[in-house]
C-alpha cells in the first residue's frame, strides 16, 4: 500500500503531462485538411451577383463550390456577373449579359469561349506548363504573362491592361499584344494593336473584378492570420502563400494590375 500510494502522485503527473498537448492539439487548427475541406475544382463558381444560369439551370447561391463547369457547358448571365476559378491563380469573371462556354477546364490545356458580352481574365499565377486560351470570335488568345486581360464578342476584342498576350493569326503565326494595347479580332486587323485610354477603359466589368481580388486578397489574408500560418513558400511555389482552395496553397494578395 506505501508503495502505490507513492507512486500515485508520479502517475498523476505523468497523466497530466501526456493529456496537456492532447488538450492543446484541440486548439490548432487542422491545416493538414484544410485544403481538402474546401476542394477546388479547375472550372469552379466562385462568386453570383444577380441571375446567371449553368446550361439553362438558375445558378443558387448555396451551390457555389460545388459546381465545376464542364467541357461544353455555358454559362450566361442577364444582369449579374459570375467569377470562376480556372486555376490556381487564375480567374474568369464574366459581365453582364454575357455568355461563356468550357472548353477545357485541364490546368494543363485551359480553354475558354466567350460567346455573347464581355468577360476578364485576372492572371495572378502562369507556369511554364499552363496552356491558358480564349477563343474570341475565329482567334485564339493565348495569355502568357500575370496580368488582367478583357474579351468582348460584339465585336471581337482583346485589352490587355498589363501582361502579354498572343493572338493565333492563321498561317502568320502569333501577333503580340502587350499590356496598354488592344487588338481586334477581326481579319486584316491582326498587326493593329494600338494603346487605349487606361482611365477611360476602366468599365463597369473592371471595376467589378478590382473590388473581387481586393476582397480575396483581404479574406486571404485574414484566414492566414487566424489559422497562424504566416509566410513562405507554398505548394505551387512562389512567396506569400496560405492555404487555400486546391488542397495545396494559395494566393494572400491580389495581383499588381489595379
Amino acid at each position: 500500500m506505501k508503495t502505490l500510494f507513492k507512486a500515485t502522485p508520479i502517475l498523476l503527473m505523468a497523466l497530466g503531462l501526456l493529456s496537456t498537448p492532447v488538450a492543446a492539439m484541440s486548439d490548432v487548427p487542422d491545416t493538414a485538411n484544410y485544403g481538402q475541406q474546401q476542394m477546388t475544382y479547375p472550372g469552379t463558381l466562385d462568386y453570383v451577383e444577380g441571375t446567371a444560369h449553368l446550361d439553362g439551370q438558375l445558378l443558387n447561391d448555396h451551390e457555389l463550390h460545388n459546381v465545376s463547369m464542364q467541357p461544353g457547358q455555358v454559362l450566361t448571365t442577364q444582369t449579374g456577373k459570375v467569377e470562376i476559378v480556372l486555376m490556381p491563380g487564375v480567374y474568369l469573371r464574366v459581365g453582364d449579359h454575357s455568355a461563356v462556354r468550357m472548353i477545357s477546364p485541364d490546368i494543363a490545356d485551359t480553354k475558354v469561349q466567350v460567346l455573347r458580352g464581355e468577360a476578364g481574365v485576372e492572371v495572378d499565377e502562369l507556369h511554364a506548363e499552363n496552356d491558358l486560351q480564349i477563343v474570341d470570335g475565329k482567334f485564339t488568345t493565348h495569355l502568357v504573362e500575370k496580368g488582367f486581360y478583357e474579351f468582348t464578342a460584339n465585336p471581337p476584342r482583346v485589352r490587355a491592361f498589363s501582361g502579354e498576350a498572343e493572338v493565333a493569326a492563321l498561317g502568320r503565326g502569333y501577333e503580340e499584344v502587350k499590356g496598354g494595347h488592344e487588338m481586334a479580332l477581326v481579319s486584316g486587323a491582326m498587326q493593329n494593336a494600338p494603346k487605349f485610354n487606361f482611365s477611360h477603359a476602366q468599365d463597369d466589368l473592371y471595376r467589378w473584378s478590382k473590388l473581387r481580388s481586393q476582397y480575396q486578397a483581404e479574406a486571404n489574408n485574414q484566414m492566414m492570420d487566424e489559422y497562424g500560418l504566416g509566410w513562405g513558400p507554398g505548394y505551387w511555389g512562389g512567396p506569400g502563400w496560405g492555404p487555400g482552395f486546391w488542397g495545396g496553397w494559395g494566393w494572400g494578395w491580389g495581383g499588381p494590375w489595379w
